[in-house]
């Protein structure tokens, strides 16, 4: 049930993306990107299926991101800790759900 949750959550936050960001694939790619190096490459990003064809997918689309190259790699684990301090203010901020702002 809890990955209900996430995966509707995570097509709530595409679907923003897409209304607001110009070059979706860019922005989509980066933050995959992000979340690639995050977790350790594309080995640990796709542990749980690794022989599939998602997978296979997935990996040369990261792969054609740069995630295994060095400096690329630098850039984008920088980016995933500016994401990730973005996530956490999200989450801590006050909750609105009871009346917002007067």
């Amino acid at each position: 049930m809890a990955e209900h949750v996430y995966s509707a959550q995570a097509f709530t936050a595409l679907v923003a993306a897409f209304d607001h960001e110009y070059d979706f694939a860019d922005w989509l790619t980066g933050v995959v990107a992000a979340l690639t190096v995050r977790v350790g490459g594309l080995d640990a990003l796709l542990a749980g299926r690794p022989g599939s064809w998602e997978s296979a997918a997935i990996a040369g689309w990261m792969r054609s991101a740069g995630c295994e190259v060095p400096e690329v790699a630098d850039e984008l684990q920088a980016r995933a800790s500016c994401l990730q301090i973005a996530a956490q203010a999200c989450r801590t901020r006050p909750d609105d759900a009871e009346g917002g702002e007067a």
